[in-house]
């Protein structure tokens, strides 16, 4: 028979070290048929010399069913594969977890002893027992209020974590040879709210906001301006245009040009251009002036709907849009000063 007594013997000594005292036995049962299972690639992993994943499968076997066997060939598997500082804190496990099992603690000291100059140890207290994860990767084993962990030299980041979702960060610096003891535990948890009490902030009110500012009942006044801007331009312009009809070059100057020439001389012919022009504005000024005019009937001058009263009963001033039909449409303002 091979140093390593594989597969048959797997479920049998996985199954000795659960035992009976496993309260559902249907979910224990499961738990031994994947220890089994993962016993049992172990063995072929590490056949194969793939001691990485064949240390992988034992240590899965020995959590889900802890076992003496599969956590010695857990720590001979890292220890082939180069891992010595997992090999010898998969040891210091074993020995408090097996300290008179002959087997166990020859080759877990083994390993130590081989470790203990070549890394860099703390050993952790906690209280109460703490679950450990150190550079990002969970120690090996269930929560503890001792844990021995063997590090590369260097800094390490170790952190400790509790029920609760308390826990403790911290930094770790040393070199080979040495060890350092941590004692770690959780911060204080803040005092709950009694039943039936409130914070301050829950009753402080604030003051209410100030109310919306009352809808307005028409365009605001600067359209209407904006309006009589455009109208005022725009008479000016025209203005402009029919004193340079009538003088430029001026009637009697276009009739004495133009004698037996009639409607083709081009001075009479440039008159009407300018006519036209003048026309045109004439009519774009008026329309302008008609719009300005319906605007400042629909401009809200009080800030405010025709209607409204203030604080004092008090009417306020406003104007009113009136539309008819009278043989055509008739547009209109009534307003009140």
């Amino acid at each position: 028979m091979s140093r390593f007594s594989w597969s048959a013997r797997a479920v049998l000594l996985i199954a000795c070290a659960v035992g009976p005292a496993m309260a559902d036995e249907a979910a224990e049962a499961a738990k031994i048929r994947i220890a089994a299972e993962e016993f049992d690639a172990g063995r072929r992993a590490y056949l194969q010399k793939d001691f990485e994943g064949a240390a992988e499968h034992f240590e899965n076997a020995d959590r889900d069913a802890p076992s003496m066997e599969a956590l010695r060939l857990a720590i001979r598997a890292r220890k082939e594969g180069g891992f010595a500082a997992r090999a010898a804190t998969l040891a210091e496990l074993a020995l408090r977890r097996y300290p008179k099992d002959e087997a166990t603690v020859t080759l877990a000291r083994g390993v130590i002893d081989d470790a203990r100059q070549q890394l860099f140890r703390i050993r952790v207290h906690c209280a109460p027992a703490c679950g450990l994860v150190v550079d990002d990767k969970a120690t090996y084993g269930d929560p503890s209020t001792e844990q021995i962990v063997y590090l590369e030299p260097g800094e390490h980041s170790v952190s400790a974590s509790w029920t609760e979702g308390r826990g403790r960060a911290i930094k770790v610096k040393g070199d080979k040879g040495r060890e350092q003891v941590l004692s770690l535990r959780p911060a204080e948890m803040l005092p709950p709210i009694a039943s039936g009490a409130t914070s301050a902030i829950a009753t402080s009110s604030a003051p209410p906001p100030p109310p919306p500012p009352p809808p307005s009942g028409g365009l605001p006044p600067y359209v209407f301006y904006a309006g009589l801007g455009v109208t005022a331009v725009l008479t000016g312009v025209t203005i402009w245009s029919g004193l340079d009809t009538k003088n430029n070059p001026g009637r009697d100057a276009v009739e004495a040009a133009c004698v037996n020439q009639g409607e083709s001389c081009p001075e009479y012919q440039d008159g009407l251009s300018s006519q036209k022009r003048t026309n045109i504005l004439l009519g774009t000024t008026l329309g302008v002036a008609a719009v300005t005019g319906v605007i400042a009937a629909f401009t809200s001058w009080s800030g405010g709907s025709s209607g409204e009263t203030e604080s004092g009963g008090r009417a306020r001033s406003g104007v009113q849009p009136v539309v008819g039909w009278s043989g055509g449409l008739q547009l209109g303002a009534a307003g009140r000063f």
